[in-house]
């Protein structure tokens, strides 16, 4: 009775940990497109960084679809099992599967790049844009690679290491994008298109 109390109060204590972690990434993610918005300065540059944003969210699920929900159950299963050979196995495996996966995500976005960008900008000159899409390419590779980690965290219940991955996933990100973006605004005069980059290759940085 009391073992089963203690993994009921683990279980309880973890959820409430990677909610919270959760919680504060997700609070981040809405607050740093107010001072964004401010050093682009540009309705139509923040509109191109909201529509490259919401393409990427998409393709990203796509090429993820559930696979880091089914590292965790598999993970969960293996630790209650004991077996921690299997564990390695899933490990490794669900690394290379997510970044093969990442990799044709990326090749699939750097080929619509163009038609994008082109379909976002009208008659206006696409090239901003279709950078845009190919700084993102990036992240498309990384972040499946990263979420194989998650996934595994989250099935071992190290729900502290899930929520700091999150919150200081979000954390570097924002601080990276703000700080570039004044850096080469204010401090360097270059045009506000590269703060635009700075702000989309963050999300790979």
């Amino acid at each position: 009775m009391k073992k089963e109390n203690k993994l009921k109060n683990s279980l309880l204590v973890g959820g409430m940990i990677g909610t919270a972690g959760m919680f504060i990434a997700k609070l981040i993610g809405l607050l740093y497109s107010i001072p964004l918005s401010s050093i682009l300065g540009s309705d139509v540059l923040m509109s191109y960084y909201g529509t490259a944003y919401r393409v990427y969210s998409y393709i990203l699920n796509v090429f993820t679809a559930g696979i880091p929900f089914a590292i965790c159950t598999l993970v969960a299963k293996y630790t209650v099992l004991e077996d921690n050979r299997s564990l390695l196995k899933i490990r490794k495996l669900s690394r290379t599967l997510l970044g093969i996966f990442g990799f044709f995500g990326m090749l699939l976005l750097m080929a619509l790049s163009y038609p994008l960008a082109k379909n976002v900008c009208g008659k206006d000159d696409p090239g901003i844009m279709m950078t845009v899409f190919l700084l993102l390419s990036l992240a498309v590779f990384f972040v499946p690679i990263l979420s194989a980690y998650r996934g595994f965290w989250q099935g071992r219940k190290e729900m502290v290491e899930y929520a700091f991955s999150q919150t200081f996933e979000q954390i570097f990100r924002v601080g990276f994008l703000l700080s570039m973006a004044y850096v080469l605004v204010y401090v360097l005069h270059m045009d506000k298109k590269y703060a635009l980059y700075a702000a989309v290759l963050s999300t790979s940085v």
